[in-house]
């Protein structure tokens, strides 16, 4: 390469790597500050969550507080009555003993009279009976008689009125109502101070909500600044390899599955030099193109990225001359229109895999760049007099990964063990009471059919969280369409691509269609894409597939669609047709899977959340789902008292929370965990429960 040539090489492959270096740097800081956003937002959603508990709970001490100052009251007014009474006791009982005691001095005397008045009536009837003195004195004896009797009766009733006077307990009465109202004065006083407690917890908890609040604030200014300059070295980085890198893109599956290949895309060198003979010739005198399209071959190659800033064209080269082939791919350029994007799928993993520039095989979540050959045609190097090559400096970094699966949102469901109505307060807008069933423990279940990895064995982990569902009071965060446009950009970014990808794919078809029907002149093929597109219509993506695999012979394909054979036709180039058919279907199907799971119909959870967050929460902050015994498609998970959101505070009894699944390797092994890419449920679009309590009503 000549001293010009070197230069200008030298200055692109910079002027892309310093532009790369500040993407990755706008990257690094865009993720630190969506992960500082994230705790922001938790923070504030605990100050939240805090202050809503507690003030059920100043509600609740209220409430509490009202009734012990009515015992309170009551018991002062019960020990005033008890020592009230437990003075007129004591004097009754004083009163009743001397009343006692004088009647029963009346008495004797009275019985010592009726004895004289005896005396005196036995002396008369011996002397004057039947006389007028004896007359009166019998009326004296009788009637003293009888008043004795009484006064008897009476010295009787007075002594069991004092008997039972100094039964009363007045006095216990007195000393249990004094010591219960001594227990309620110190009730009183805890639960005033409980209550003072909550009152000040209650205006902590305010102060902390508003200081969460500004960071969050904060924490959300500093990522929608991060994100312009994240956007803007984007921009900067592909605009430069559009124009000085042949616009070299390597573009990774996000298909669920086991993924060998990636997609590799680039411009067609276009001649810097162009002459105004549009012709030459070469050594053997063979006239050529020069105008535009002077390349002979392009080689592309997979580099380690720690040798990417020393792979050098002599390195390219040379690979060439040794013609090992298992170390780059060759595309020949007369495949190809000028103007046309080339496209080539290479093949990193498995049997006949394409190996990395130093020939060690590809590995599952190792970091490579690519890099691009063109060998230039020798006619074109001899008009322009100049015979260096051209390589391009490397791609983007890129790792070779497995897409593991997560559930799809509508098989996510929580259920309850046992049921018990009530009645409870929730807070959604204003307080109202409303009926409830009260759940006894719930389960976490969903239906999933992991990826097929062959016969080698996939040690998995379904991590289940329960974000808090809180649009109704995180109004305001970042949310709306910012939120949606930062969690769903690469989403964006995918979807572009599919579009892409799906034009190339129509444009594949039309020229493979036109060239076979041309050949025969009938429309053989036309019906056999017929009775294919017949066949698909209706069927998943999985069943689609399965149908592309089974096209491995073409008696195989006659067979299935019941077609004669079609003579003269290439075989080759009809089995692509139909797999090309096929592979258009399934992109149109994720498109349209894409467009659903992306659409957000609701403000949820109202705080930031994506696949980088949920691989990061805590092990405290989630519950691992179990396969069931009879069915291996079929997980669930115990939600038991004392269970967390993805923040760390337990579930509150009545809030609403989403489930959301988090597929991610189990395995020990670093190495082992790399090769895979973990994947999140859809949680913006997955039904929300109660915790505890299923509404009624």
């Amino acid at each position: 390469m000549n001293s010009y040539n070197d230069n200008l090489h030298s200055s692109v492959v910079k002027s892309l790597s310093d532009q790369e270096s500040a993407l990755n740097n706008a990257e690094a800081q865009l993720e630190a500050s969506i992960f500082s956003l994230y705790y922001a937002q938790g923070a504030y959603i605990t100050a939240y969550e805090n202050l809503e508990v507690d003030n059920r709970s100043y509600v609740y001490k209220q409430n509490v507080n009202k009734a012990i100052i009515r015992d309170s009251d009551i018991s002062t007014n019960v020990l005033a009555s008890a020592n009230q009474g437990n003075t007129h006791v004591a004097q009754s009982i004083s009163d009743t003993a001397v009343a006692a005691a004088n009647v029963q001095i009346a008495t004797n005397a009275i019985v010592k009279l009726a004895s004289d008045v005896g005396s005196i009536y036995s002396i008369v009837n011996a002397a004057d009976f039947d006389t007028e003195i004896y007359d009166q004195a019998y009326d004296a004896y009788a009637l003293m008689n009888d008043t004795a009797y009484l006064a008897e009766r009476t010295s009787e009733k007075s002594m069991l009125a004092s008997s039972y006077v100094a039964e009363v307990s007045a006095s216990t009465v007195a000393e249990k109502a004094a010591s219960t109202d001594a227990s309620v004065k110190n009730l009183l006083s805890v639960l005033d101070a409980d209550f003072k407690a909550i009152s000040e917890k209650l205006a902590v908890d305010n102060t902390n909500l508003a200081a969460a609040s500004v960071n969050e604030k904060v924490a959300e200014g500093k990522v929608e600044d991060l994100e312009v300059v994240n956007d803007a070295a984007k921009e900067g980085y592909d605009l430069s390899n559009k124009e000085l890198n042949l616009d070299l893109v390597v573009s990774l599956s996000t298909d669920s599955g086991m993924h060998n290949d990636v997609k590799v895309s680039f411009e067609q060198y276009t001649s810097p030099f162009p002459t105004t003979n549009p012709t030459t010739t070469d050594s053997n005198g063979n006239e050529i193109a020069v105008d535009g399209y002077p390349v002979e071959a392009y080689y592309i190659m997979v580099v380690s990225e720690s040798k990417k800033n020393i792979f050098a064209i002599s390195d390219a080269e040379g690979l060439i001359t040794n013609a090992d082939t298992s170390r780059f791919v060759k595309v020949a350029a007369s495949g190809y229109s000028p103007g046309d994007p080339i496209n080539e799928t290479l093949t990193l993993n498995g049997d006949g895999a394409l190996k990395d520039s130093d020939g060690n095989p590809i590995s599952l979540g190792d970091n490579y760049v690519v890099f691009v050959l063109a060998v230039l045609e020798t006619g074109y190097k001899k008009a322009i007099n100049n015979f260096d090559d051209y390589i391009t400096a490397p791609s983007a970094v890129f790792a070779l990964t497995n897409q593991l699966k997560a559930p799809k949102a509508k098989s996510i469901k929580v259920t309850a063990k046992e049921t018990a109505q009530d009645s409870i307060s929730l807070k959604d807008g204003s307080s109202k009471t409303i009926s409830v069933e009260k759940q006894e423990g719930q389960t976490l279940g969903f239906s999933i059919k992991q990826i097929d990895t062959g016969d080698k064995a996939l040690d998995m982990q379904y991590r289940c969280m329960f974000l808090p569902d809180n649009s109704e009071f995180v109004k305001g965060l970042l949310t709306n369409q910012k939120l949606k446009d930062i969690e769903h950009y690469s989403e964006k970014e995918s979807s572009s691509e599919t579009q892409k990808e799906l034009s190339q794919l129509k444009k594949k078809i039309e020229e493979l269609t036109g060239e076979l029907n041309k050949e025969e002149g009938n429309d053989d093929i036309s019906n056999l894409l017929e009775v294919l597109n017949s066949s698909i219509e209706g069927k998943s993506e999985n069943e689609i597939e399965t149908l592309k695999k089974s096209l491995t012979g073409w008696d195989s394909v006659l067979d299935k669609f019941n077609l004669k054979k079609i003579a003269n036709k290439e075989e080759a180039k009809v089995l692509e047709l139909l797999h090309l058919t096929i592979e258009l279907e399934i992109k149109e199907i994720q498109l349209i899977e894409n467009a659903v799971e992306s659409t957000l119909t609701e403000e949820r959870p109202g705080f930031f959340f994506n696949l980088d967050i949920a691989e990061q929460v805590s092990a405290g902050n989630y519950i691992l789902a179990s396969p069931s015994k009879k069915n291996k498609t079929n997980y669930s998970a115990e939600i038991i008292d004392g269970t967390t959101d993805n923040f760390g505070n337990r579930l509150i009894p009545g809030n609403k929370y989403i489930p959301v699944v988090l597929a991610i390797s189990g395995s020990d092994d670093p190495d082992e965990v790399q090769q895979f890419t973990a994947a999140l449920s859809n949680f913006a679009n997955t039904n929300s429960f109660y915790y505890n309590y299923e509404i009624n009503s």
